[in-house]
């Protein structure tokens, strides 16, 4: 891997936490602009440890596991942290499997809300929107480089 698709990649990783951040923002606070103090309380606490231990942690171990049937339990949690070439060889193969779940379940979640969503937005929200789209058309042809 050469430094320009380390950028590249660094770029996308980049652009795509910031976006994501300030959706799951934007949608925490209106949540939270409907609950009392208690539960507000509540629920920055367990979804913050929700978001981070099972979301980032335990949930990517289990689709790699589940994915790459030459692994163990115990192999997919020490590969995270090791630099097997025979490990890395195995998750490699199933880069396409890994990829179109995640591609699958993006492309659901768009028609869930292109077709089943009221859409009432503002001004601000169809802004950010078209941003978005344009962003993704944008990147999306980087996936090939």
């Amino acid at each position: 891997m050469n430094i320009s698709e380390i950028i590249v990649i660094v770029i996308g990783l980049i652009f795509f936490e910031v976006i994501s951040s300030i959706d799951n923002a934007v949608v925490n606070a209106d949540v939270l602009a409907t609950m009392s103090q208690k539960w507000r309380k509540w629920f920055l606490f367990y979804g913050i440890i929700f978001a981070v231990l099972i979301i980032r942690g335990l949930l990517p171990l289990l689709i790699v596991y589940f994915s790459t049937p030459g692994l163990s339990l115990i192999d997919s949690f020490t590969a995270t942290f090791s630099s097997q070439s025979n490990v890395k060889e195995i998750i490699e193969k199933q880069t396409p499997i890994l990829l179109s779940g995640g591609g699958i379940f993006l492309v659901f979640l768009f028609l869930h809300w292109f077709f089943w969503k009221q859409k009432n937005m503002p001004f601000f929200s169809k802004v950010i929107f078209i941003n978005i789209t344009i962003s993704g058309f944008i990147l999306w042809p980087l996936q090939f480089f």
